[in-house]
Protein backbone atom coordinates (compact mmCIF):
# COMPACT_ATOMS: atom_id res chain seq x y z
CA UNK A 1 0.00 0.00 0.00
CA UNK A 2 1.66 3.29 -0.91
CA UNK A 3 2.04 5.41 2.14
CA UNK A 4 3.24 8.88 2.77
CA UNK A 5 5.24 7.70 5.52
CA UNK A 6 6.74 5.06 3.51
CA UNK A 7 7.25 6.86 0.57
CA UNK A 8 8.26 10.64 1.83
CA UNK A 9 11.73 11.78 1.89
CA UNK A 10 13.93 11.11 5.19
CA UNK A 11 14.83 14.83 5.77
CA UNK A 12 16.78 13.01 9.21
CA UNK A 13 19.10 12.05 6.47
CA UNK A 14 19.51 14.70 4.74
CA UNK A 15 19.85 17.01 7.81
CA UNK A 16 23.63 15.56 8.16
CA UNK A 17 24.57 17.13 5.02
CA UNK A 18 22.90 20.35 4.92
CA UNK A 19 22.44 22.93 7.66
CA UNK A 20 19.55 23.38 9.66
CA UNK A 21 18.57 27.08 8.44
CA UNK A 22 15.62 28.13 7.52
CA UNK A 23 17.19 29.60 3.77
CA UNK A 24 18.65 25.97 3.12
CA UNK A 25 15.19 24.32 3.98
CA UNK A 26 13.07 26.41 1.13
CA UNK A 27 15.98 25.70 -1.24
CA UNK A 28 15.67 21.64 -0.18
CA UNK A 29 11.81 22.18 -1.21
CA UNK A 30 11.64 24.21 -3.89
CA UNK A 31 11.88 21.48 -6.96
CA UNK A 32 8.76 20.33 -5.40
CA UNK A 33 6.85 23.78 -6.21
CA UNK A 34 7.43 25.10 -9.55
CA UNK A 35 5.63 28.33 -10.66
CA UNK A 36 4.61 28.76 -14.49
CA UNK A 37 6.09 31.30 -16.14
CA UNK A 38 3.76 34.04 -17.35
CA UNK A 39 4.08 32.85 -21.22
CA UNK A 40 0.63 34.21 -22.89
CA UNK A 41 0.62 33.84 -26.53
CA UNK A 42 -2.33 35.45 -28.41
CA UNK A 43 -4.53 32.83 -30.42
CA UNK A 44 -2.76 32.44 -34.02
CA UNK A 45 0.55 32.95 -32.41
CA UNK A 46 1.47 29.85 -30.87
CA UNK A 47 5.68 29.25 -30.54
CA UNK A 48 6.28 25.47 -30.05
CA UNK A 49 8.36 22.63 -31.50
CA UNK A 50 5.34 20.41 -30.46
CA UNK A 51 2.38 19.71 -32.16
CA UNK A 52 -0.85 19.83 -30.56
CA UNK A 53 -3.63 19.39 -32.96
CA UNK A 54 -4.40 15.45 -32.11
CA UNK A 55 -6.14 16.52 -28.75
CA UNK A 56 -6.38 13.45 -26.35
CA UNK A 57 -8.61 14.78 -23.57
CA UNK A 58 -10.47 17.73 -21.92
CA UNK A 59 -10.85 19.13 -18.71
CA UNK A 60 -12.85 22.23 -17.71
CA UNK A 61 -11.59 24.68 -14.61
CA UNK A 62 -12.46 28.15 -13.56
CA UNK A 63 -10.93 29.88 -15.89
CA UNK A 64 -8.94 27.64 -18.12
CA UNK A 65 -9.77 24.82 -20.40
CA UNK A 66 -7.05 22.19 -20.37
CA UNK A 67 -6.36 19.48 -23.35
CA UNK A 68 -3.83 16.70 -23.84
CA UNK A 69 -2.94 16.35 -26.83
CA UNK A 70 -0.10 13.31 -27.89
CA UNK A 71 0.96 13.41 -24.20
CA UNK A 72 1.97 17.10 -24.14
CA UNK A 73 -1.04 19.50 -23.02
CA UNK A 74 -1.65 23.21 -23.50
CA UNK A 75 -4.34 25.40 -22.27
CA UNK A 76 -6.82 27.99 -23.02
CA UNK A 77 -7.54 30.97 -20.87
CA UNK A 78 -10.73 32.32 -21.53
CA UNK A 79 -11.04 36.16 -20.42
CA UNK A 80 -7.53 36.93 -22.21
CA UNK A 81 -8.52 34.37 -25.13
CA UNK A 82 -4.79 32.82 -24.87
CA UNK A 83 -3.38 29.64 -25.56
CA UNK A 84 -0.75 28.69 -22.83
CA UNK A 85 1.99 25.62 -23.28
CA UNK A 86 2.42 23.61 -20.32
CA UNK A 87 5.26 20.95 -20.27
CA UNK A 88 8.59 20.62 -18.68
CA UNK A 89 9.78 24.30 -20.03
CA UNK A 90 6.40 25.66 -18.34
CA UNK A 91 7.58 23.62 -14.99
CA UNK A 92 5.53 20.45 -15.28
CA UNK A 93 7.60 17.36 -13.86
CA UNK A 94 7.84 15.09 -16.35
CA UNK A 95 6.39 14.24 -19.98
CA UNK A 96 4.07 12.04 -21.59
CA UNK A 97 0.64 13.17 -20.01
CA UNK A 98 -2.09 10.43 -19.49
CA UNK A 99 -4.82 11.92 -17.85
CA UNK A 100 -6.36 14.67 -15.91
CA UNK A 101 -9.33 16.14 -13.93
CA UNK A 102 -10.24 19.18 -12.46
CA UNK A 103 -11.31 19.04 -9.34
CA UNK A 104 -14.47 22.15 -8.14
CA UNK A 105 -13.81 21.76 -4.29
CA UNK A 106 -10.01 22.37 -3.74
CA UNK A 107 -9.85 24.16 -7.23
CA UNK A 108 -6.56 22.86 -8.88
CA UNK A 109 -6.25 20.13 -12.25
CA UNK A 110 -4.79 16.97 -11.05
CA UNK A 111 -2.60 15.94 -13.98
CA UNK A 112 -0.99 11.60 -14.25
CA UNK A 113 2.17 10.37 -16.34
CA UNK A 114 2.68 7.29 -18.18
CA UNK A 115 5.53 6.57 -15.56
CA UNK A 116 2.79 6.85 -12.37
CA UNK A 117 3.94 10.80 -11.71
CA UNK A 118 1.48 13.04 -10.45
CA UNK A 119 1.58 17.05 -10.87
CA UNK A 120 -0.73 19.15 -9.16
CA UNK A 121 -1.40 22.71 -11.02
CA UNK A 122 -3.17 25.09 -8.67
CA UNK A 123 -3.22 29.15 -9.14
CA UNK A 124 0.29 28.71 -11.57
CA UNK A 125 2.34 26.45 -8.87
CA UNK A 126 3.09 22.89 -9.89
CA UNK A 127 3.26 20.26 -6.36
CA UNK A 128 5.25 16.80 -7.79
CA UNK A 129 3.85 13.90 -6.33
CA UNK A 130 6.25 11.01 -7.37
CA UNK A 131 5.43 8.41 -4.91
CA UNK A 132 3.64 5.78 -7.27
CA UNK A 133 6.46 6.24 -9.93
CA UNK A 134 9.42 6.21 -7.12
CA UNK A 135 6.94 2.57 -6.23
CA UNK A 136 8.82 -0.44 -6.53
CA UNK A 137 7.37 -3.85 -8.06
CA UNK A 138 4.15 -2.43 -9.42
CA UNK A 139 2.82 -4.18 -12.80
CA UNK A 140 2.21 -1.29 -14.66
CA UNK A 141 2.76 2.93 -13.03
CA UNK A 142 0.20 4.30 -16.18
CA UNK A 143 -2.28 6.56 -14.68
CA UNK A 144 -5.07 5.67 -17.19
CA UNK A 145 -8.54 7.83 -15.60
CA UNK A 146 -8.52 10.38 -12.58
CA UNK A 147 -11.99 10.48 -10.82
CA UNK A 148 -13.04 12.49 -8.22
CA UNK A 149 -15.52 11.80 -5.35
CA UNK A 150 -15.96 13.87 -2.51
CA UNK A 151 -12.68 14.66 -0.59
CA UNK A 152 -10.40 12.27 -3.20
CA UNK A 153 -9.58 11.52 -5.98
CA UNK A 154 -9.46 7.80 -6.64
CA UNK A 155 -6.58 6.93 -9.73
CA UNK A 156 -6.93 4.31 -12.06
CA UNK A 157 -3.37 2.76 -12.74
CA UNK A 158 -1.68 -0.51 -14.04
CA UNK A 159 -1.52 -2.14 -10.74
CA UNK A 160 -5.19 -1.18 -9.17
CA UNK A 161 -6.49 1.95 -7.68
CA UNK A 162 -5.22 4.72 -5.41
CA UNK A 163 -7.15 7.07 -3.01
CA UNK A 164 -5.38 10.48 -3.45
CA UNK A 165 -6.92 12.97 -0.70
CA UNK A 166 -7.43 16.13 -2.34
CA UNK A 167 -6.95 18.65 0.52
CA UNK A 168 -3.93 17.24 1.98
CA UNK A 169 -2.11 16.21 -1.58
CA UNK A 170 -1.37 13.01 0.03
CA UNK A 171 -2.18 9.27 -0.91
CA UNK A 172 -4.39 7.68 1.89
CA UNK A 173 -5.04 3.68 0.36
CA UNK A 174 -4.32 1.37 -2.47
CA UNK A 175 -6.75 -1.06 -3.56
CA UNK A 176 -5.11 -4.39 -4.72
CA UNK A 177 -8.86 -5.67 -6.42
CA UNK A 178 -7.46 -8.70 -8.74
CA UNK A 179 -8.00 -12.37 -7.39
CA UNK A 180 -6.35 -13.13 -4.17
CA UNK A 181 -5.37 -8.80 -4.06
CA UNK A 182 -3.38 -9.24 -6.90
CA UNK A 183 -2.02 -6.56 -8.99
CA UNK A 184 -4.71 -6.12 -12.15
CA UNK A 185 -4.74 -3.10 -14.01
CA UNK A 186 -7.60 -0.60 -13.81
CA UNK A 187 -8.84 1.29 -16.49
CA UNK A 188 -11.65 3.30 -15.60
CA UNK A 189 -13.80 4.71 -12.53
CA UNK A 190 -17.41 5.66 -11.55
CA UNK A 191 -19.63 5.83 -8.01
CA UNK A 192 -23.15 5.99 -7.59
CA UNK A 193 -25.36 5.16 -5.26
CA UNK A 194 -22.42 4.88 -2.83
CA UNK A 195 -20.98 2.00 -4.49
CA UNK A 196 -17.92 2.05 -6.81
CA UNK A 197 -17.06 1.17 -10.17
CA UNK A 198 -13.80 -0.35 -11.30
CA UNK A 199 -13.24 -1.41 -15.09
CA UNK A 200 -10.52 -3.95 -14.82
CA UNK A 201 -8.43 -5.86 -17.59
CA UNK A 202 -10.58 -8.71 -16.08
CA UNK A 203 -14.08 -6.85 -16.03
CA UNK A 204 -16.22 -4.71 -13.49
CA UNK A 205 -15.35 -4.65 -10.09
CA UNK A 206 -17.57 -3.29 -7.37
CA UNK A 207 -17.11 -2.01 -3.84
CA UNK A 208 -19.28 0.34 -0.79
CA UNK A 209 -18.01 3.58 -0.74
CA UNK A 210 -18.43 3.09 2.93
CA UNK A 211 -16.73 0.53 3.38
CA UNK A 212 -13.42 1.05 5.70
CA UNK A 213 -11.48 -1.88 4.47
CA UNK A 214 -11.87 -1.21 0.96
CA UNK A 215 -7.87 -1.97 1.20
CA UNK A 216 -8.87 -5.67 1.78
CA UNK A 217 -9.33 -7.40 -1.56
CA UNK A 218 -12.80 -9.24 -0.95
CA UNK A 219 -14.68 -6.09 -0.24
CA UNK A 220 -14.78 -5.81 -3.64
CA UNK A 221 -16.80 -8.01 -5.81
CA UNK A 222 -17.19 -9.05 -9.88
CA UNK A 223 -19.96 -7.88 -11.36
CA UNK A 224 -21.84 -10.50 -13.50
CA UNK A 225 -21.31 -9.02 -17.66
CA UNK A 226 -21.75 -12.54 -19.04
CA UNK A 227 -24.10 -10.29 -21.43
CA UNK A 228 -20.85 -8.85 -22.81
CA UNK A 229 -19.00 -12.19 -23.41
CA UNK A 230 -18.48 -11.54 -26.90
CA UNK A 231 -17.42 -7.75 -26.68
CA UNK A 232 -14.50 -5.82 -24.59
CA UNK A 233 -15.86 -2.82 -22.23
CA UNK A 234 -14.16 -0.16 -22.95
CA UNK A 235 -15.31 2.28 -20.45
CA UNK A 236 -18.06 3.05 -17.63
CA UNK A 237 -20.36 5.95 -16.40
CA UNK A 238 -22.64 6.30 -13.62
CA UNK A 239 -25.56 8.41 -15.08
CA UNK A 240 -29.46 8.87 -12.79
CA UNK A 241 -29.09 5.77 -11.19
CA UNK A 242 -27.57 3.20 -13.46
CA UNK A 243 -24.34 2.05 -14.92
CA UNK A 244 -23.72 2.50 -18.29
CA UNK A 245 -21.19 0.82 -20.34
CA UNK A 246 -19.59 1.33 -24.04
CA UNK A 247 -18.29 -2.12 -25.26
CA UNK A 248 -16.87 -2.94 -28.69
CA UNK A 249 -16.62 -6.45 -30.26
CA UNK A 250 -13.94 -7.95 -32.61
CA UNK A 251 -15.10 -6.39 -35.82
CA UNK A 252 -14.87 -2.91 -34.15
CA UNK A 253 -18.47 -2.32 -33.40
CA UNK A 254 -19.68 -0.29 -30.57
CA UNK A 255 -22.95 -0.24 -28.30
CA UNK A 256 -23.92 1.11 -25.35
CA UNK A 257 -25.67 -0.18 -22.60
CA UNK A 258 -27.24 0.34 -18.96
CA UNK A 259 -29.28 -0.85 -16.00
CA UNK A 260 -26.60 -3.58 -14.75
CA UNK A 261 -30.05 -5.59 -13.47
CA UNK A 262 -31.15 -5.86 -16.74
CA UNK A 263 -29.03 -4.39 -19.32
CA UNK A 264 -30.85 -2.19 -21.58
CA UNK A 265 -29.56 -0.62 -25.15
CA UNK A 266 -29.08 3.03 -25.52
CA UNK A 267 -32.34 3.97 -26.82
CA UNK A 268 -30.88 5.95 -29.59
CA UNK A 269 -28.53 6.06 -32.74
CA UNK A 270 -28.38 8.65 -35.57
CA UNK A 271 -27.38 5.62 -38.21
CA UNK A 272 -26.62 2.03 -37.56
CA UNK A 273 -22.84 2.76 -37.84
CA UNK A 274 -22.84 4.64 -34.65
CA UNK A 275 -19.23 3.26 -33.86
CA UNK A 276 -19.20 5.11 -30.32
CA UNK A 277 -16.17 6.20 -28.71
CA UNK A 278 -16.63 7.51 -25.28
CA UNK A 279 -19.45 7.96 -22.36
CA UNK A 280 -18.73 10.53 -19.86
CA UNK A 281 -21.15 12.66 -17.66
CA UNK A 282 -20.59 16.46 -17.33
CA UNK A 283 -22.96 19.00 -15.33
CA UNK A 284 -26.03 16.23 -15.29
CA UNK A 285 -25.99 15.37 -18.76
CA UNK A 286 -24.58 12.12 -20.24
CA UNK A 287 -22.29 13.45 -23.21
CA UNK A 288 -21.90 10.54 -25.65
CA UNK A 289 -19.37 10.75 -28.85
CA UNK A 290 -19.94 8.17 -31.50
CA UNK A 291 -18.54 7.83 -34.78
CA UNK A 292 -20.07 11.47 -36.65
CA UNK A 293 -21.20 14.01 -33.65
CA UNK A 294 -21.10 14.40 -29.98
CA UNK A 295 -24.26 14.54 -28.19
CA UNK A 296 -25.23 15.45 -24.68
CA UNK A 297 -28.74 13.59 -22.73
CA UNK A 298 -30.84 15.04 -20.01
CA UNK A 299 -31.66 13.05 -17.43
CA UNK A 300 -34.25 11.64 -19.26
CA UNK A 301 -32.28 10.38 -22.19
CA UNK A 302 -33.65 13.32 -24.47
CA UNK A 303 -31.31 14.87 -26.70
CA UNK A 304 -30.17 18.13 -25.64
CA UNK A 305 -27.45 19.09 -27.81
CA UNK A 306 -25.68 17.70 -30.31
CA UNK A 307 -22.51 18.92 -32.33
CA UNK A 308 -21.19 17.15 -35.60
CA UNK A 309 -17.78 15.75 -35.06
CA UNK A 310 -15.91 13.11 -36.94
CA UNK A 311 -12.69 13.19 -34.98
CA UNK A 312 -13.94 13.59 -31.22
CA UNK A 313 -11.86 11.69 -28.32
CA UNK A 314 -13.34 13.07 -25.58
CA UNK A 315 -16.00 15.84 -24.36
CA UNK A 316 -17.17 18.02 -21.53
CA UNK A 317 -20.20 20.83 -21.12
CA UNK A 318 -19.74 23.25 -18.63
CA UNK A 319 -22.33 25.35 -16.87
CA UNK A 320 -23.50 27.72 -19.17
CA UNK A 321 -23.88 25.22 -21.74
CA UNK A 322 -20.66 25.02 -24.08
CA UNK A 323 -18.88 22.06 -25.32
CA UNK A 324 -15.39 21.94 -25.20
CA UNK A 325 -14.44 18.84 -27.05
CA UNK A 326 -10.85 17.40 -27.85
CA UNK A 327 -10.33 16.33 -31.25
CA UNK A 328 -7.85 14.22 -32.94
CA UNK A 329 -7.62 16.47 -36.07
CA UNK A 330 -8.00 20.56 -34.90
CA UNK A 331 -6.69 19.84 -31.19
CA UNK A 332 -9.50 21.83 -28.99
CA UNK A 333 -13.00 23.02 -30.18
CA UNK A 334 -15.63 25.13 -28.66
CA UNK A 335 -19.21 25.13 -29.66
CA UNK A 336 -21.10 27.83 -28.57
CA UNK A 337 -24.86 27.98 -29.93
CA UNK A 338 -24.34 27.55 -33.63
CA UNK A 339 -20.49 28.11 -33.36
CA UNK A 340 -17.56 25.96 -33.36
CA UNK A 341 -14.22 27.70 -32.83
CA UNK A 342 -10.77 25.38 -33.42
CA UNK A 343 -8.63 26.35 -30.75
CA UNK A 344 -5.11 24.84 -31.51
CA UNK A 345 -1.56 25.95 -32.18
CA UNK A 346 -0.57 27.03 -35.10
Amino acid sequence: MLSKNVLSPNFCEMSRFFSKTILLGVILLFPLIRIIPQNNIQVGKWRTHFSYNQGEQVAVGNNEVYCIALGNMFSYTKKSNTLNPLGKMEGLSDNQISAIRWSKSTNYLLIGYDNGNIDVLENQKITNIPDIKNKLNLSGKRINHIYVHGDNAYLSCGFGIVCFNLQKKEFRDTYYIGPNGTQIEVIDFCEGNETFYALTSDGIYTGNVDDPNLINFASWTKLNTSFFAEASIKNIEFFENNLYVLIENNEGESNIFYDERNWKNLPYSLNEDARYKDIQVSNENLIVIERWNVIAFDKNLDEKAMVSSSYASNAIMDDNNVFWISDRKSGLVRHTGNKLTTLRPS
